[in-house]
């Protein structure tokens, strides 16, 4: 909760300064322009299914949020005219904390650091204060660090996942260099992996994790400035 309203805070911050200055040229084509800010990252809450070797489904848990993480973002965007620009971009390695709802208590830990590239079509001209955008592309993420506290499992790894990345956003010119990029964008992200099961039980042995669809939001406040 304290990170959405952080980050509506700086979106408003920026729009009221955006607001009080007069329409300025802002990144037109040929332009390229950097964006530095924040990101807050919110995965689905999900159901995550252990298979063995021959794809016999053993269990499955139902997950729900523990704690969604800021981190920071980078961001370099070219504008090939004045209303397709290309944006690829990436975030610090952020912690991502879900437990099992249910009867079954478990918690999963990871972190998740996103690349994409998205090709983005802004509206209005480079000279209006404010600019939507849409925006779709691809990404390839990289899950590390994993810690699993579960009755069944331990010691689980993911593999890295790509697929396609949506987004929706604005920018308020401030003045010709400057301006502030609001935006949220939809990751499809369906990694699998493998765990182990704890050695208390019959044998040792791992299984398959699948179907696991953290599909986060990243909603990102940033400050830019074209070169």
């Amino acid at each position: 909760m304290f990170g959405k309203k952080f980050l509506v805070s700086l979106a408003v911050a920026g729009g009221a300064a955006a607001m009080s200055v007069p329409a300025s040229a802002g990144v037109s084509e040929g332009d390229l322009a950097w964006k530095f800010g924040l990101a807050y990252i919110v995965p689905d809450e999900n159901t995550i299914k252990w298979y063995e070797e021959a794809n016999h489904e053993l269990h499955r848990d139902k997950l729900k949020k523990d704690k969604n993480p800021i981190t920071l973002s980078f961001d370099l965007v070219y504008m090939a005219t004045d209303e397709i620009g290309i944006n690829c971009g990436t975030s610090y390695p952020a912690k991502v904390k879900q437990k099992v709802s249910g009867t079954d208590k478990g918690k999963y830990e990871y972190d998740i650091m996103p690349l994409h590239v998205t090709a983005q079509y802004y509206f209005m001209m480079p000279q209006d204060e404010f600019r939507p955008y849409v925006g779709a592309g691809v990404h390839y993420t990289y899950m590390k660090s994993f810690k699993i506290d579960h009755k069944d499992y331990d010691k689980i790894d993911f593999d890295k996942d790509y697929g396609y990345v949506l987004q929706v956003g604005g920018i308020f010119n401030l003045d010709d260099d400057l301006f502030v990029d609001a935006s949220a964008r939809y990751f499809y992200l369906k990694p699998e992996g493998k765990a182990d099961v704890k050695p208390e039980h019959e044998h040792t042995r791992k299984v398959k994790v699948k179907d696991y669809k953290i599909n986060p939001w990243m909603f990102n406040v940033s400050f830019g400035m074209k070169f």
